[in-house]
């Protein structure tokens, strides 16, 4: 191989070293960030107030640990209403958890269900 050939095979490599560390360098969502959740106001299209309300009855559903939990939220502001209910408990991997349903009662919005378990500090987490 000429000298030609080796300092152009060098040069390329240089620039793919140089592009590949500013790939790897260039921050990255978090898997977390890039996720959506359901329950936030952002994905509801709800004001921060409505979303809250719709997460404390989630909260209260989760905490009762009984199939067959409901609670009902309404928004005195906007109208909005849904109600939560906890279809199943179950345990995964030691934690504590729960399959839950939440519709809209008054207002748009999409019914959800899905898993939540409870982690060590208490919290619930959306868990597949």
């Amino acid at each position: 191989m000429g000298t030609t050939r080796k300092t152009e095979i060098a040069r390329h490599l240089r620039l793919a070293a140089i592009a590949l560390s500013i790939i790897v360098m260039a921050p990255l969502p978090s898997l977390a960030e890039g996720l959506i959740n359901p329950f936030s106001s952002a994905s509801t299209g709800m004001s921060e107030a409505d979303a809250d309300l719709m997460r404390g009855a989630l909260k209260s559903v989760l905490d009762a640990k009984k199939a067959g939990a409901t609670a009902d939220w309404k928004s005195a502001s906007s109208g909005r209403a849904g109600r939560a209910t906890s279809l199943d408990v179950f345990k995964k991997d030691g934690m504590d958890c729960a399959n839950v349903e939440h519709s809209f009662t008054a207002g748009e919005g999409t019914t959800y269900k899905l898993p939540f378990c409870q982690m060590t500090d208490g919290t619930w987490k959306i868990a597949f």
